[in-house]
């Protein structure tokens, strides 16, 4: 038979005891761990948040408008050329713009070769360029 002496009690309560306080500090180990996790998770989807709103797209600016009359008479364009050119410079395409005014896209493109003739601008860029004389001024936000 064996006999427990004090010393081999100890040595027992002690092992028992370092057992315990090593899982007790794994424990809080593995809280501050996952406390930080949450912690880098919460701060990441703040940010994005933050960023998607700061670089939230500006308001779109109203295009500018043109006086068509005047552009007609001195680039002496036929009144369909005035409107087909109204509609290019709202930003349609040649499909909206035979839409909207009822006739073939081919019409709409021979339209707008001769706009392009009559202004002598190679590209939509210089179009613009050269309408800017009659855009009407934009009046101040009251």
């Amino acid at each position: 038979m064996r006999m427990f002496s004090p010393a081999r009690l100890w040595l027992a309560a002690t092992a028992q005891a370092t057992r315990a306080d090593r899982d007790l500090t794994i424990m809080i180990w593995v809280i501050a761990l996952l406390s930080v996790a949450a912690l880098g998770v919460a701060a990441f989807f703040f940010i994005r948040t933050y960023r998607l709103k700061k670089a939230a797209p500006p308001t779109p600016e109203t295009p500018p408008e043109y006086d068509i009359e005047t552009l007609r008479e001195y680039y002496d364009l036929t009144p369909r050329e005035g409107e087909v050119l109204s509609c290019m410079l709202a930003d349609d395409d040649d499909m909206t713009i035979a839409g909207k005014l009822g006739i073939t896209l081919t019409t709409v493109q021979g339209h707008i070769r001769h706009i392009y003739e009559k202004t002598d601008a190679r590209s939509f860029r210089e179009l613009v360029g050269a309408c800017r004389m009659c855009e009407k001024p934009k009046m101040p936000p009251v």
